[in-house]
């Protein structure tokens, strides 16, 4: 393990043997070997780099060619729009215009220097969907990975305020992903994955658009991406094996070459997983129509799986609910068991899991094998090290993990941890084990704190402290084929942990969406006194749960981190219901102490009620799709969607969507908020969205003479109708049950004089609402 780190991101392993570890808001750290445990600081840009939310310096790639070109490259989210000067770390607004860099760097022995700006594009407006992953391919060019920095909340395809980057209504938000679709203006690089040359950032030859005039769409290789966070090759192939993570329902694992002449078009946002995705298919949005026709060819995913769906289902202790697909490596040594030879390993970050899935008979990973390896680690990234072993990111425990399958493993146990001087402790490792040598292990302890193991030997051993301190005494347990594993633990003489408290927010403080929460807090100790402001941490998280398994433990996002502060302001941001804010704050003294304490702050929770003027109709709200009448709870402040299908089929007949009651028909947005977030005043937001409708294919009945022409089916087209030489009779029009029917007009033919007439609308009893009676004269009316 690689310990000691905050919130890690990448692992990167250069032929030299060196490793770089990036982290979230901005720093690079290194290490000498993969065997050394101490890093030093090889790149500090926190001043450039955006880390709020899901943002921050995510992508790190190191030069195939490191021993000779020293190239390491990162992809961050630069806090600023694209030719801005970066703004003071803003990390208090999480919908900053921000946008994306590509660099190169040089290693010169001690850190990271000459930055050469490869690319400068990826424009996004949220916390989340930014800058993604970087890799190497086996053809030696650089490929990285972009979110559509869109909305991820609500269906965002430009209209909601303030709309981003000039893209016009119907072309913007997540359609970024499909601008390729969009002729007449540059190509963007949301949600894409593009393959350039290292050395300057222009697309690579072989690309499918290489012969175009703009520079984006000569390195654009796939486009339908929503949030392609994490990819990997294939080994012995080009194949991309990318980890799309999906909205409130499926993810993603796609696999693709770049062998064609147009690139990849994965779908999104009108596919998610296997079909259609219902909120962006009912926004009715021209851009799309293509997918949703088959004019436009998209990528089926290789693999996918729905959120409330285990993927192992022998494993009873899988966690399901909110899912985010956040890695993927391959497995092609011979350290693990053979049974994983070829075995693709891919991780889910709000699950906490990690699966393999083994090699089929076709050479490809059979996802029908898929099983559990780990659960309780919130991996965002995968990477094959240089000995064949899968190391794993862990966000939340600032550490790099090594997966083994050979060699010991260390157990250590203490009988006491803390106390006062001399202190007797009595130290176990006879708990460490080695599978492959049937328990042949020596061990080795280091009690002095020195680096060296060559203080005591045996699997027990006793130590007297008698100075004031915190000590770290750790056994090395050994097999006879000489592979090893360490165990420490820490010892406190004399020496208390700090007491942190808050001195706000108060503990009932609810929120809505752009509320400005003001922080603060102190910590004592009983050795130091008061521990001043540059030894607290304050960080804001924010905890996701599942509705529809309210019982799965929530995961996490952390949204801003505030070092060496003792107060602050943070605003609340815009998210799905069911989540809440969580304050931690951790205090360390002088001898290296930390103590953490939390405190959990609700949002202010308002109930939408949805309904229609004919109940029965499907309506998308968000991502989901409901039968109205229906109630969903949100954030008071939040974005929501709203939008149905033009054509519905409701109890057998056909209805067709007239307008909304209390918008402007193209306005399919709305905005949950309320003047008050006190508890007591827990009221209703009413939004009622009333969907008029008409009989599209009713049969008509005829009344007219016998040799006279049948009639034409009544569809509220004007072209169409009954037809009669009767100078006399009724022509009548039976729609069925009774059913709402907006206007009842009669024209004549063209030609044809028409004196008078009367519109009876029923003669039953249950007969109810107005008709509206037109007057034509001797042509078909226009515009009525």
């Amino acid at each position: 393990e690689y310990q000691g780190l905050t919130s890690p991101v990448a692992v990167e392993f250069a032929s030299t043997g060196r490793v770089f570890v990036s982290e979230k808001a901005g720093i690079i750290k290194t290490y000498d070997s993969i065997a050394d445990k101490t890093n030093s600081i090889a790149l500090d840009i926190r001043d450039q780099v955006n880390g709020a939310g899901d943002r921050g310096l995510l992508g790190l790639a190191v030069s195939p060619d490191f021993s000779s070109d020293n190239a390491v490259y990162v992809l961050y989210t630069f806090d600023g729009n694209i030719g801005d000067n970066a703004r003071t770390n803003d990390l208090d607004n999480f919908n900053n215009h921000v946008s994306g860099k590509l660099v190169r760097y040089e290693w010169n022995g001690s850190a990271l220097v000459n930055p050469q700006l490869l690319i400068w594009d990826w424009p996004a407006q949220y916390s989340s969907h930014s800058v993604g992953h970087l890799q190497f391919g086996p053809d030696g060019f650089l490929y990285a990975s972009a979110g559509e920095g869109a909305n991820f909340n609500a269906v965002d395809y430009g209209q909601i305020a303030p709309n981003g980057f000039g893209d016009p209504t119907n072309e913007g938000g997540a359609l970024r992903s499909q601008d390729i679709l969009s002729s007449g203006d540059p190509l963007g690089l949301d949600g894409t994955l593009i393959r350039i040359d290292p050395d300057t950032g222009a697309g690579a030859p072989g690309n499918p658009l290489a012969a175009s005039q703009d520079d984006n769409a000569k390195r654009v290789i796939a486009v339908g991406l929503r949030n392609p966070y994490r990819f990997n090759f294939r080994p012995s192939t080009s194949e991309v094996w990318l980890a799309d993570v999906g909205w409130s329902a499926y993810e993603e694992i796609n696999r693709f070459q770049f062998n064609s002449s147009t690139p990849r078009n994965f779908g999104w946002p009108a596919k998610e997983g296997n079909g259609d995705q219902s909120g962006y298919k009912s926004a009715n949005l021209p851009l799309l129509s293509g997918i949703y026709n088959g004019s436009v060819s998209t990528v089926a995913p290789y693999f996918t799986y729905n959120h409330n769906n285990r993927i192992d289902s022998a494993a009873s202790n899988e966690p399901t609910g909110g899912s985010s697909v956040t890695g993927v490596a391959f497995y092609d040594s011979d350290i693990y068991p053979f049974e994983y030879w070829n075995s693709m390993f891919f991780a889910d970050y709000a699950r906490r899991t990690i699966y393999v899935a083994r090699v089929g008979q076709n050479g490809l990973p059979d996802m029908s094998t898929s099983q559990l390896m780990q659960t309780g680690v919130p991996v965002v990234e995968l990477q094959t090290g240089p000995e064949g072993d899968v190391f794993y990111v862990d966000i939340t425990a600032g550490k790099v993990v090594r997966i083994t399958s050979k060699g010991p493993k260390a157990r250590l146990t203490v009988d006491q941890t803390s106390g006062t001087a001399p202190l007797t402790v009595q130290l176990d490792a006879s708990a460490s084990t080695d599978p492959d040598e049937f328990d042949q292990i020596s061990f080795s302890w280091d009690l002095d704190n020195d680096g060296a193991f060559d203080d005591a030997t045996g699997p027990t051993v006793t130590k007297t402290y008698t100075l004031r301190g915190t000590y770290t005494p750790k056994v090395k347990v050994t097999d006879l084929l000489g592979l090893n594993d360490t165990e420490s633990v820490t010892i406190r003489i004399d020496s208390s942990s700090p007491v942190p408290s808050f001195n706000g927010p108060s503990p009932n403080r609810e929120w809505a969406v752009g509320t400005k929460i003001t922080f603060g807090g102190s910590a004592q100790d009983a050795d130091d006194g008061s521990i001043p402001a540059a030894n607290l941490k304050f960080q804001f998280v924010l905890m996701h749960a599942n509705e529809a398994n309210p019982n799965t433990p929530a995961h996490e996002h952390i949204l801003a981190t505030y070092d060496g502060v003792s107060s602050g302001t943070f605003t609340a941001p815009d998210h799905e219901y069911p989540s809440w804010l969580e304050l931690r704050l951790t205090a360390t003294d002088s001898d290296g102490n930390s103590a953490t304490i939390y405190r959990r702050l609700n949002p202010n929770v308002i109930d939408v009620n949805i309904g229609a003027s004919l109940p029965g109709v499907k309506v998308s709200f968000n991502s989901g799709v409901y039968t109205t009448p229906f109630t969903r709870k949100v954030i008071n402040g939040s974005t929501n969607t709203l939008s149905v299908e033009p054509n519905q089929t409701v109890n057998g007949h056909p209805w067709a969507f007239e307008s909304w009651t209390d918008t402007e028909s193209n306005d399919r947005e709305y905005i949950a908020t309320r003047t008050s977030i006190a508890p007591s005043v827990n009221g209703r937001v009413r939004a009622w969205r009333r969907v008029e409708g008409r009989p599209v294919a009713s049969t008509g009945s005829f009344a007219g003479n016998a040799s006279d022409t049948p009639p034409r089916a009544f569809d509220n087209d004007l072209g169409t109708g009954f037809k009669s030489a009767s100078t006399g009779g009724w022509i009548g029009a039976n729609i069925g049950s009774a059913q709402f029917v907006g206007r009842i007009g009669i024209a004549p033919l063209a030609g044809v004089s028409m004196a008078g007439g009367r519109i009876q609308a029923s003669n039953k009893s249950d007969f109810k609402g107005a008709v509206t009676i037109y007057t034509f004269g001797s042509s078909p009316p226009t515009g009525t």
